[in-house]
């Protein structure tokens, strides 16, 4: 039993023995004194893209419309980036034709690095008379990625 309890006091001062070998740097200054403490941190690269739809499921629904008849809706995007990025706009794919599909941004290489910059891009659709009745659908790809 005796033996038993003081291995455990040897494993306990070991283990903080370990702890205390383990610390932060202590510096004891003598008399009139002063010291200086370095804050040190590496910062990462980090980049954000928010989109902003005005309709659920990241869409603009135009909903029910006729033919030759003019319809827009707006795509809020957001970027965020501490370091020079780059955002591409894809080329619409789907239905285009079908809905005279057409979008008003364009790709921006070699974007300043910034706390936040905004870009809209408008998309309208003019759908001919040709396009049979029925739904339809059209993708846009955004990427942003840093340089």
């Amino acid at each position: 039993m005796k033996k038993s309890i003081l291995l455990g006091v040897l494993a306990v001062a070991m283990v903080f023995g370990v702890v205390g070998l383990a610390s932060a740097d202590i510096v004891t200054y003598t008399g009139p004194a002063s010291g200086m403490v370095t804050a040190k941190a590496t910062v990462n690269p980090k980049i954000t893209l928010t989109i902003d739809t005005p309709a659920a499921a990241q869409t603009v629904d135009f909903g029910l419309v006729d033919p030759a008849t003019a319809y827009s809706g707006t795509v809020g995007l957001e970027v965020k980036s501490n370091k020079v990025y780059d955002l591409t706009v894809g080329a619409p794919a789907g239905d285009v034709a079908l809905l005279g599909f057409t979008k008003s941004l364009a790709s921006a290489a070699g974007e300043l690095k910034t706390a936040s910059t905004t870009y809209t891009d408008t998309y309208g659709i003019n759908v001919p008379f040709t396009t049979d009745p029925g739904a339809y659908a059209v993708t846009v790809q955004y990427t942003v990625a840093q340089q």
